[in-house]
């Protein structure tokens, strides 16, 4: 008797601990982030201009197998953004051999809110399986991101887990991760500002570069300084920015120089802006009011040269005009790849050793005018060219 009892009690452990543990498996099939443009939720446009990143926005392939946890593999995963002092908002759905209704819940990352770390979770939901899904509906995260500070979450982790009474026996099913921006304020609005969109790289590069910031004049002061490095790189190809990569680049605007990964000064001064305009951070240049310098304006000249240009006396030399006495005679076309093409020159370019934006080595080097920006009383050139 008392080892048919022990068996018994065994047997009926054993089947506690199985419905504890769920025999049933379920699996991460999808997640959405969601909310209200530009009050909490900022739809991310890709950097070619083909559209938003949409929903879901992480996916994973689980080739119908979901009786282990952790299975399948990540199929996509999107970038994701928010405003400051709002909350994300997540959609899930899972796979599930399961016909009874279970509690889901997620478990984000920790952030410092006062001083104190604390975690961002999406509350528990009573979920009915329905034709071999579960669906963990709409909500909100039970924290806000910090009012007003920059946050760059290169892997924004959500523990999802599963329970049958949402008390205790949390089991984890599988975890969702997804690059996920917070900006400053609600960025400027997409009007008729040319070229300008809230473009992936402008939310990286901000983000990144001004993660955990606050003070206007800091993000400012970090974006520039990355800017710096001349090494910006472009989120969505991986692919570094250039200034005149190809000298006979036209690209004008933020949205130009993203699709082809190459600008001229005015493409960097409106990428520079709209760094900022995406943060929403004020500063004195607005409106994309460059500050131009054009000789045109001084003299009768049509054009300048930038720095490390030498001359040398030759047979025309000063036979003309005493104040421009060097002589370019130039071929059509005057750009031939990288070098200018002349039938008589006394001026020879050594501008090779000065880089510009990628970094690259031997940019253009003859301009009829040159566009930079003014933030807060500085004169700074986001295309490095000097």
């Amino acid at each position: 008797m008392k080892l048919k009892f022990l068996i018994a009690l065994m047997l009926y452990s054993l089947m506690g601990y199985a419905q504890n543990h769920f025999e049933y498996g379920q699996c991460l099939k999808e997640v959405h982030f969601g909310g209200t443009q530009n009050t909490n939720y900022i739809p991310i446009t890709k950097d070619d201009s083909s559209g938003e990143f949409m929903a879901p926005h992480f996916v994973k392939n689980n080739s119908g197998n979901c009786s282990t946890g952790n299975n399948g593999t990540i199929a996509e995963s999107k970038p994701v953004a928010y405003v400051s002092g709002t909350k994300a908002r997540v959609k899930a759905i899972f796979e599930t051999n399961c016909s009874t209704p279970q509690y889901i819940r997620g478990l984000g990352p920790y952030i410092s809110v006062n001083q104190t770390s604390v975690r961002i979770e999406f509350p528990k939901q009573l979920a009915t399986p329905s034709g071999g899904k579960i669906t963990y509906d709409w909500k909100d995260a039970n924290r806000v991101f910090v009012d007003n500070r920059v946050k760059y979450f290169e892997k924004f982790k959500i523990k999802w887990q599963i329970s049958k009474d949402g008390i205790s026996g949390w089991r984890d099913i599988d975890e969702s991760e997804n690059t996920l921006y917070v900006t400053h304020d609600a960025p400027e609005l997409v009007t008729n500002q040319p070229g300008y969109a809230w473009f992936h790289t402008l939310l990286k590069v901000g983000c990144k570069s001004a993660n955990n910031l606050s003070d206007p004049s800091q993000i400012i002061n970090k974006i520039w300084a990355k800017l710096q490095t001349k090494n910006i790189i472009a989120a969505d190809n991986n692919q570094p920015l250039f200034y005149y990569k190809s000298w006979d680049c036209v690209n004008l605007t933020t949205k130009d120089l993203l699709a082809g990964n190459d600008g001229q000064c005015g493409s960097w001064a409106r990428f520079f802006i709209d760094l900022l305009k995406i943060q929403n951070i004020n500063h004195s240049t607005v409106n994309d009011d460059f500050v131009l310098f054009s000789p045109k304006t001084q003299t009768d000249a049509d054009g300048f040269f930038v720095k490390d240009w030498s001359a040398s006396s030759g047979i025309f030399t000063g036979i003309w005009d005493p104040n421009y006495k060097y002589v370019m005679i130039p071929k059509d076309p005057f750009v031939v790849g990288k070098q200018y093409s002349t039938y008589y020159s006394d001026l020879i370019d050594n501008t090779k050793s000065t880089e510009g934006q990628g970094p690259n080595g031997n940019p253009a080097s003859i301009f009829n005018n040159h566009q930079i920006t003014q933030i807060d009383g500085k004169l700074l050139d986001p295309s490095l060219w000097y």
